[in-house]
């Protein structure tokens, strides 16, 4: 901390710096490449560097597909195969021992790894090594992520609607790691537990420990409790944040919800920071095919237009922070219920694929103003009234439409009245407004 007089002092600097904050200029990226059945890849795994491909967006080096060859360059690397860690999703990166955690996921029509449903693999990126970390199901019991769903002697149908049901209520989702490197943070969607995980040491019953997912009782909860689908987790300024659906109900089914949790105590907020509906119009999943979000369901449910099922089904299956705001991932569950060609429908002998239709929702942080950042925002509006006026008129949505027409067309004092008394009650310029300056 630096003291200095009030006013120009051009001989000061300081510095501040949060480690989690740092990335270098051109990071690896990792992500999961699924095989079918039993088939073993040697990038189930694999990472692909932050500035590979190309920005061209038209034909400039002559016509396809001869001429993008740069749109693969440089390639990825795998780090490891099927046969060593199956289908996993959940990631975390440990940055001090550069180390990658793979948790294992449950996808029909492609295998588990050799530990089955509870497992954690250890990659190491510079080496393309995978071993196992920690096996849930060995240390607290057989079954504690639940039983492999998978049929290995017939992939195509594997296993019908048990393997259909399987997918985000067994194995394991989303997974993050705590800044200081020292714990892992896992969902087991089989008991909708959160799991603490130490990254060093003694792995037992007692260094691992778990938190049951709670009972909301706020205006927007999930109808009973066995609905609500937790699967995202991530790790933000001292906090860990779980994302979950409530999978069906006729009142709140479809909506989405945000929780807190004290990655000390294991302690969760009974009620979440944030709720959402799911239910707004989503146009079309695939030409032909709605694209609005249904209830999960527990048998084979889909529309089969033009030769690909659809039926899209919430999963929050990720949580990032930027600055403050939220960016929600929302899987479609359908894609891991279905394959590329197979019969993935136990009705009939028809090959067919199926369709996803996940999205990326942001959900922006409400920062408080004090007095003297209400008075700035609402000159910054005033000067540009005309602009705004403008806009007002072009604005699609009608209740966003008539409070900018409520603010805009008034004289500037007029408009700065109005416009204060609705920063005293929200504390922040919407986005709509600032979107029209």
């Amino acid at each position: 901390m630096q003291f200095v007089p009030d006013g120009a002092n051009p001989n000061v600097n300081l510095a501040l710096v949060k480690a989690t904050d740092y990335c270098q200029d051109n990071p690896d990226i990792a992500s999961q490449l699924y095989s079918y059945g039993d088939t073993n890849s040697p990038d189930a795994l694999m990472s692909v560097t932050y500035r590979a491909g190309s920005t061209r967006t038209g034909t400039e080096n002559g016509s396809f597909p001869d001429a993008f060859t740069d749109f693969t360059a440089p390639g990825y690397s795998g780090l490891a195969a099927t046969t060593e860690i199956g289908t996993t999703f959940g990631l975390a990166y440990d940055r001090v021992n550069k180390m990658i955690y793979a948790s294992a996921y449950m996808k029909r029509h492609s295998m588990f790894g050799p530990n089955g449903t509870g497992a954690i693999y250890k990659v190491d990126p510079a080496s393309s090594t995978a071993s196992l970390y920690v096996d849930l199901n060995a240390v607290f019991g057989a079954g504690t992520a639940g039983a492999n769903a998978h049929d290995a002697n017939n992939w195509d149908r594997d296993n019908n609607n048990t393997a259909w049901d399987a997918v985000g209520k067994t194995a394991l989702g989303g997974m993050a790691i705590s800044d200081d490197m020292a714990n892992l943070f896992v969902m087991n969607l089989a008991n909708r537990r959160l799991y603490k995980i130490p990254t060093s040491g003694t792995l037992d019953n007692t260094t691992i420990t778990s938190v049951a997912f709670p009972t909301p009782n706020d205006a927007d909860a999930c109808g009973q409790q066995r609905n609500y689908r937790p699967f995202a987790v991530s790790y933000y300024e001292g906090k860990v944040y779980v994302g979950a659906v409530c999978s069906t109900g006729s009142v709140r089914g479809r909506w989405g919800y945000v929780f807190e949790v004290d990655p000390t105590s294991l302690t969760y907020t009974q009620n979440p920071i944030l709720s959402f509906s799911l239910r707004y119009a989503r146009g079309l999943a695939d030409p032909g095919n709605p694209g609005d979000w249904h209830n999960w369901a527990t048998t084979f449910q889909a529309v089969n237009q033009n030769g690909a099922w659809t039926h899209p089904q919430p999963m929050f299956t990720d949580l990032d922070f930027d600055r403050g705001n939220m960016i929600i991932s929302i899987r479609d569950r359908m894609g891991d219920q279905t394959g590329y060609q197979t019969l993935s429908n136990p009705n009939n002998n028809a090959r067919s694929k199926g369709i996803t239709a996940g999205e990326i929702l942001r959900a922006a942080a409400i920062r408080r103003m004090d007095g003297r950042s209400r008075a700035m925002a609402a000159a910054v509006v005033v000067a540009q009234l005309p602009k705004i006026r403008t806009r007002a008129l072009a604005e699609p949505n009608f209740t966003f439409r008539k409070i900018i027409t409520q603010i805009a067309f008034r004289t500037p004092k007029s408009a700065s009245v109005r416009l204060h008394k609705y920063l005293d009650t929200m504390n922040s310029l919407p986005a709509f407004l600032t979107r029209s300056i």
